[in-house]
C-alpha cells in the first residue's frame, strides 16, 4: 500500500452535530444559536449531512449577511433548473471540480439521468440502462449484457468520488439534492440543455420549452401546462400520475417529435393511448409502469423502439402488432398480473431480443397462447426471467441450447397457484414449486448453470435433493434454500459428487422440512461446505446433527438456529480427523431459540473438548425470547463443551452460555 492509499479516508455522511461544527468552522460563525440558528438549519436540512455540499455552502455564505443566508436558504428550495441565481451558483465551485473529473461523456450522461429521478428516491441501474439505450449511451458495446456491465461500472465510479450515493437494496443508486441541482446546472451549461425537474415554475410562459432537452415530473405535480406545448428539442419525457385520474388528451405529443425516452407512470388509459404517440418515430425507450391499459396497438408503429416496459401494468392481451418492433432488444412485462394471452407468433418474429422479463405475470403457456418453442428462434436472447406453471409447457429438450446461451436467468417453475416470496439477486436463480423429482433435459439445464436454486413444497422429493435432483451435485450453486420439502438428507455423499457437490455454497437454509434426519448422508467429502457463510436451520424436527465436517468452516459468520427440537449438535466431525483447536474462526453472530436438546455445537464422535468462537459480536439464546450479549473485547472466548452440558435445565445451560461469552 502506497503512501497516497495509506492517506485516503472514505468520510460517509454527517451527524446533526458534526454537520453544525463543519459548518461554522467554515463561515467562522456561531450559527448554532441566535439569529443565523433558523436559516442554518434550513441550509443544513438541505444539505443533509453530506460534507462536500456543507463546505460548499458554507463556502458560499462565509463573510454574508443575514439577509443573503435567507435568500440563498429560499434559491436552494426552488424547483430544480439551470436556470439558478448567481448566489446559488457559487455553491458549485467545489462540486464543479468532482465533474471535470468525470472522463467519459457517456457517463456524465448516465449521471444526469439520476437526477431525474424523484427527489429522495432510488433508481435502479437497470433502468438507468434502460435509458441509456434510448440516448444512444452504448454504442460500443455487444449486447445487453455489455450494456449493464458498462452501466454498472460507471454508477461504481460514481458513488466512488461521492457523486452518487448508494442505494438502500443492491443495484440502486441515489443523489443528494444539492449535487443533484449543481449536476443539472453543469450538465446543462456543457451540453446546451435545459431541464426541469419536479415541478414546472408558476411563470413559465410556453416559449421557454422550446428550448427544454428533458422535463421529469415524478413526484406527482401537476403537469397539464404541458397540453400543447411546443418542444422540438425534447429528448426525456418522464411523468408520473395518479391511476384513477390521470390521462393524456389525444393530441399530447404533438410538438415533442424528436422525443427518444419517454416514461410514464400510474396512468389511466382504458380509452387507448394518446394517438400523437403514434408518431414519435424517434422514441427508441417506451416505459408504461403501472398503468391501466386497454389496447396498446399503437405501440406497433413505434418501429425504431429498442426498449419496451409494461412493467406492473393492467393488460388482459399483449398486441399482434407489437411483432412489428423488429428491431427491439428489451421487452418487459413483468408483474403483468392480469394478463391472460399473449397471442402465439409475436415473440418470435422478435428476432433481435436479448432480454425478456415476464417473471410474477404471464404462465400459461402452450394452446392458442405463446410456446416455449417460439424462444428457440431468438438467437439472441441473454436475459430471461419468467415463470411457468408445469415444466413440459417450456423446458422441452429443444431449449437445452437457449438455456446454455443465457448470459442471466430468474425462472420460476411451479404446479400449483400462490403468492411467493421475493428471490434474491443472483445472476442464475431458479425456484421449483411443488416439481416432478424428475427433470426433463431442459430443466438439468438450468440446474447445471443455477446459482441461486429454491426449493419449496416438492413433497415428491422424497430421499434427498442431490443426487435425487442432480446427480452430479451443484458445483457452481451459492444459495440453497429447501423449504417445506418431504427429503430425509439433503445430500447422500458417493464417489460420482463427493467432489462437486456444493462445493461453492456459500448460504443454506433448511426450514420447515418435516422429514429431515441428516443434512449430508455419507462420509463427509474434503471441502463440502468450505465457503459457507450463512446457515440456518429452521423447525427440523427430527434433524439430530447438522453439518458434516473434516474440516474448519473458515467462511462462516452467521448461524441461526430455531425450533430444532432433536438437534443434539450444529455440526459434527470424524474422529479420525484432527480437530483444530478454532473451528468458526469468522463466527460473528449466533442464534439459538427453542433446542431443548442441544448439547454443543460441535461433536467429534461424541468426544468433549475446547474449542474458540473468536469473534463473535451477537449470541442470542432463549426459548421464544432473545437476548443480545455484545463481546467486551476483540481477544477470544473459549468455549468448553463440558461447561455447557453442565447445566441441565434451559435456565441453567443459558447460564452457563451467557457465562462464557459475558
Amino acid at each position: 500500500m502506497d503512501v497516497q492509499e495509506r492517506n485516503t479516508f472514505k468520510v460517509g455522511l454527517l451527524n446533526e452535530r458534526e454537520a453544525l461544527n463543519l459548518f461554522e468552522n467554515q463561515t467562522e460563525k456561531k450559527a448554532g444559536n441566535g439569529e443565523f440558528k433558523p436559516v442554518a438549519d434550513r441550509l443544513l436540512r438541505k444539505c443533509g449531512g453530506l460534507p462536500l455540499a456543507i463546505a460548499a455552502t458554507a463556502s458560499a455564505l462565509k463573510g454574508k449577511d443575514l439577509s443573503m443566508w435567507y435568500h440563498f436558504a429560499e434559491t436552494s428550495e426552488k424547483p430544480i433548473s439551470s436556470q439558478v441565481s448567481r448566489e446559488y451558483r457559487e455553491t458549485y465551485s467545489i462540486l464543479e471540480t468532482s465533474y471535470k473529473l468525470v472522463d467519459i461523456k457517456e457517463k456524465m450522461i448516465l449521471l444526469y439521468l439520476v437526477c431525474l429521478s424523484p427527489l429522495d428516491s432510488a433508481i435502479t441501474v437497470d433502468d438507468l440502462m434502460r435509458y441509456g439505450i434510448g440516448l444512444d449511451l452504448f454504442q460500443h458495446v455487444n449486447g445487453l449484457s455489455e450494456a449493464m456491465e458498462q452501466a454498472t461500472t460507471w454508477a461504481t465510479e460514481l458513488i466512488s468520488s461521492s457523486l452518487l450515493l448508494k442505494g438502500d437494496s443492491d443495484g440502486e443508486v441515489k443523489i443528494h439534492d444539492l449535487v443533484r441541482a449543481s449536476s443539472i446546472s453543469f450538465i446543462d451549461k456543457g451540453e446546451d440543455r435545459r431541464t426541469i425537474v419536479e415541478s414546472i415554475p408558476r411563470w413559465m410562459c410556453k416559449e421557454t420549452f422550446e428550448k427544454m432537452t428533458a422535463i421529469s415530473l415524478m413526484s406527482g405535480h401537476d403537469f397539464s401546462r404541458l397540453n400543447g406545448v411546443k418542444a422540438p428539442l425534447l429528448e426525456i419525457l418522464l411523468l408520473k400520475g395518479d391511476m384513477s385520474l390521470t390521462t393524456l388528451p389525444c393530441t399530447f405529443f404533438e410538438g415533442m417529435e424528436n422525443l427518444k425516452v419517454l416514461s410514464l407512470s400510474n396512468m389511466n388509459f382504458n380509452m387507448g393511448l394518446p394517438e400523437s404517440m403514434g408518431r414519435l418515430h424517434h422514441l427508441k425507450t417506451l416505459h408504461l409502469h403501472y398503468c391501466m391499459l386497454k389496447d396498446v396497438k399503437l405501440i406497433g408503429k413505434l418501429v425504431n423502439l429498442l426498449v419496451l416496459s409494461l412493467r406492473g401494468s393492467i393488460l388482459e392481451e399483449l398486441a399482434v402488432e407489437i411483432g412489428e418492433l423488429c428491431d427491439l432488444r428489451l421487452l418487459d412485462i413483468e408483474s403483468c398480473k392480469g394478463m391472460k394471452r399473449i397471442p402465439a407468433n409475436i415473440l418470435s418474429r422478435l428476432s433481435n431480443l436479448e432480454g425478456l422479463y415476464m417473471f410474477n405475470g404471464f404462465d400459461d403457456w402452450g394452446g392458442n397462447h405463446a410456446s416455449g418453442s417460439e424462444l428457440d428462434t431468438l438467437s439472441h436472447l441473454n436475459v430471461l426471467e419468467m415463470e411457468v406453471s408445469k415444466t413440459q409447457q417450456l423446458l422441452t429438450v429443444n431449449n437445452v441450447q437457449l438455456i446454455e446461451q443465457l448470459g442471466k436467468f430468474k425462472i420460476r417453475v411451479r404446479s400449483s397457484d400462490g403468492s411467493h416470496e421475493e428471490l434474491p439477486s443472483f445472476r442464475y436463480v431458479l425456484e421449483l414449486i411443488d416439481i416432478d423429482p424428475s427433470p426433463n433435459n431442459g430443466l438439468r439445464a438450468l440446474l447445471k448453470k443455477t446459482e441461486c436454486l429454491v426449493l419449496s413444497e416438492c413433497v415428491r422429493l422424497t430421499k434427498n435433493v442431490v443426487p435425487e435432483l442432480n446427480e452430479e451435485g451443484f458445483k457452481d450453486l451459492k444459495y440453497l434454500k429447501v423449504q417445506t420439502c418431504w427429503v430425509e438428507f439433503v445430500i447422500s455423499l458417493n464417489e460420482e459428487n463427493e467432489s462437486m457437490a456444493f462445493a461453492n455454497l456459500e448460504i443454506l437454509e433448511l426450514l420447515e422440512i418435516y422429514n429431515l434426519k441428516m443434512i449430508c448422508d455419507g462420509k463427509a467429502s474434503l471441502g463440502i461446505f468450505s465457503y459457507l457463510q450463512r446457515l440456518k436451520l429452521y423447525s427440523l424436527p427430527k434433524l439430530e446433527s447438522g453439518l458434516s465436517l473434516t474440516s474448519a468452516l473458515v467462511n462462516l459468520n452467521e448461524v441461526s438456529v430455531e425450533l430444532c427440537r432433536s438437534l443434539k449438535c450444529v455440526a459434527y466431525k470424524d474422529a479420525n480427523k484432527e480437530t483444530e483447536v478454532d473451528m468458526f474462526p469468522r463466527l460473528k453472530s449466533l442464534h439459538l431459540s427453542w433446542i431443548k436438546s442441544l448439547s454443543s455445537l460441535l461433536r467429534q464422535s461424541g468426544n468433549e473438548f475446547e474449542f474458540l468462537i473468536s469473534n463473535v459480536r451477537m449470541v442470542v439464546v432463549g426459548e421464544g425470547r432473545r437476548e443480545k450479549r455484545e463481546s467486551r473485547s476483540s481477544g477470544g472466548r473459549r468455549l468448553t463443551e463440558r461447561r455447557w452440558k453442565e447445566g441441565r435445565t434451559v435456565e441453567e445451560r443459558r447460564r452457563a452460555w451467557r457465562s462464557t461469552v459475558a
